[in-house]
């Protein structure tokens, strides 16, 4: 999102809030990246999705200003495969 027009992200999250169940954005871990995100999430937020991530329960994301980056993540647990018997994982 960050390479396209102010116009056109708004169009496209216009179309996307009226057609999809699920929207990721996912930018670059910098300032403008982080600044894409929370824009875009305000616009899908007041064109009436949820908000999953980041911060679901705010409304609004904090201005951490121009030297810090939040960042937000989730790790599921890995479980190895079951072993065979002989060791080896059952696929």
């Amino acid at each position: 999102m960050n390479e396209l027009s102010p116009s056109t992200v708004d169009t496209v999250l216009s179309r996307l809030a009226l057609s999809a169940n699920t929207v990721l954005i996912v930018e670059p871990g910098t300032p403008r990246g982080f600044a894409v995100v929370r824009q875009a999430r305000e616009r899908l937020v007041s064109l009436g999705m949820s908000v999953a991530a980041p911060l679901p329960t705010r409304r609004h994301l904090p201005d951490c200003g121009p030297r810090l980056v939040p960042f937000f993540g989730t790790a599921a647990p890995i479980r190895p495969p079951p072993q065979s018997e002989e060791g080896r994982p059952r696929l």
